[in-house]
């Protein structure tokens, strides 16, 4: 039997029905599929950055990445280190507690200051280190004499809390480097602080009577390129260039002159220079050598491009090649909490092409969960999960426009704590009440919003992939 056109025209449209619904399915599966590599990524260098907590001291250039106070404190004039045995201490040396093998950081993760209640002074520690207290003062008696050690965990000025929030900190190796390194940051403000005031577009600090800051320690790294050692995920390298080369020796190549390779060395980090991946008719082996300046060439000149460690002796560099340049796409920075016993929790942010700039850093003034119905309208809010953030109310037209969406995480500017929002609620006139994902705990609510020192602070960085529990 003959089919009529109202049939051909219905099966036409079942079967439009079902393409157009496999095809709403591929740009859905490539988004999952490159939250999924963004995520599988972001495990890999979690777990980089894991370990290089946990690994030894190798060399000036790959030092041991700290957690705790200790790199910052190399700039105070009585900072004597770790606590060390068989020592000369004198009234006013500030140590910090020994770090254990295979911990991060030193417990409890403080700083402790010789005393004037020492019996001596100076005086010689023991041989057995102080069961430190959380307490203020920990009392080290030395063995088979009279001499006493008071240590006492400090609070003024520049040793405790009234200038940096030690109890709250930063670790950020690559946004300190960064940041010193770029030119961008004023030269009245200081990489040790995390968190800027941006209005028109120029940085200025946070204002605070009290003094206090969230510090930014850049965890014992020596240089840009050891904070991109530790800092970057290792494996991110894109091909540059790719064909084979004319000619190859065992440390060099060279390539037709119409190619480019004048910026080859300008792009990637300093840590991971430019490469070349050789290759081979005559077998599977691929060989790496990071490469050199090329000699130049252009027109009928030939590139030549060079590398140090000779290629294995037998191979023959006879297949294509590809020039790659790094790509600093993932990395992290960490927020310390410290608690009432000396403890601390860990949260590992992972970034996927962070900003480093200022901006990225700007500080919005903000309640978190005061529900006090006395504030003023522009600050209340309902529920101690909110958070109420205003950009134009204290600083009218001056502020950058903040990104606002369900999901993305937000940091507490003074507390160092992460929140992440699940819902948005506009309120017009450059505000919004933020719903976030659990009760923002009674010491860290906001006591005065409208006062720019007691303000909650709020942090809206970009490109966070995932935030991970050390």
């Amino acid at each position: 039997m003959g089919a009529t056109l109202v049939e051909v025209l219905m099966s036409l449209m079942v079967m439009g029905i079902g393409i157009v619904s496999v095809v709403t399915l591929f740009p859905i599966a490539a988004l999952k599929s490159i939250q999924a590599t963004q995520l599988t990524n972001a495990r890999m260098l979690r777990k980089n950055a894991e370990e290089a907590f946990r690994m030894p001291y190798q060399s000036s250039g790959t030092p041991s990445v700290r957690f705790d106070l200790l790199n910052y404190s190399q700039a105070l004039a009585r900072f004597r280190g770790e606590w060390r045995a068989n020592t000369s201490y004198a009234v006013g040396d500030i140590v910090v507690p020994t770090r254990k093998k295979g911990l991060p950081h030193p417990v409890p993760n403080r700083w402790f200051i010789m005393g004037t209640g020492s019996s001596a002074d100076p005086v010689t520690s023991g041989y057995v280190e102080p069961n430190w207290l959380t307490s203020a003062v920990t009392n080290e008696t030395v063995a088979g004499t009279s001499n006493l050690i008071e240590w006492t965990v400090p609070t003024a000025a520049p040793f405790g809390t009234s200038n940096y929030s030690t109890l709250n900190y930063i670790v950020d190796p690559l946004g300190w480097w960064q940041l010193n390194a770029s030119g961008d940051l004023d030269v009245a403000l200081d990489v040790n602080k995390f968190g800027y005031r941006v209005l028109d577009g120029i940085q200025s600090e946070v204002p605070s009577t009290s003094g206090v800051k969230l510090l930014r320690l850049n965890g014992g790294t020596a240089s840009l390129a050891a904070a991109e050692q530790v800092a970057l995920h290792p494996d991110s390298w894109q091909v540059v260039i790719s064909e084979p080369p004319r000619t190859a020796t065992g440390t060099n190549a060279t390539f037709r002159g119409a190619l480019d390779f004048s910026n080859i060395l300008q792009t990637g980090s300093v840590a991971f220079p430019p490469r070349i991946v050789l290759t081979s008719n005559l077998s599977e082996q691929a060989v790496i050598r990071p490469i050199i300046a090329p000699l130049p060439g252009g027109g009928a000149a030939d590139w030549t491009v060079n590398w140090t460690e000779p290629l294995p002796t037998g191979f023959q560099a006879d297949g294509p090649a590809r020039i790659e340049s790094y790509e600093p796409r993932f990395s992290w920075m960490a927020t310390v909490n410290k608690l009432a016993d000396g403890a601390q929790k860990v949260t590992l942010a992972v970034f996927f092409n962070r900003n480093f700039a200022p901006q990225n850093e700007h500080v919005y003034y903000a309640n978190f969960g005061n529900t006090s119905t006395s504030l003023p309208l522009t600050w209340q809010v309902t529920t101690t999960d909110q958070v109420r953030i205003n950009w134009q109310v204290l600083s009218p037209n001056r502020e950058p426009e903040p990104l606002l969406k369900e999901g993305n995480y937000i940091l507490d500017g003074r507390n160092a704590v992460w929140y992440r929002i699940v819902a948005v609620s506009p309120n017009g006139n450059g505000s919004a009440t933020l719903t976030v994902d659990r009760q923002i705990p009674e010491a860290l609510r906001t006591t005065d919003p409208s006062d720019p020192d007691l303000t909650g602070r709020v942090i809206l960085m970009r490109g966070i992939i995932h935030l991970f529990e050390l």
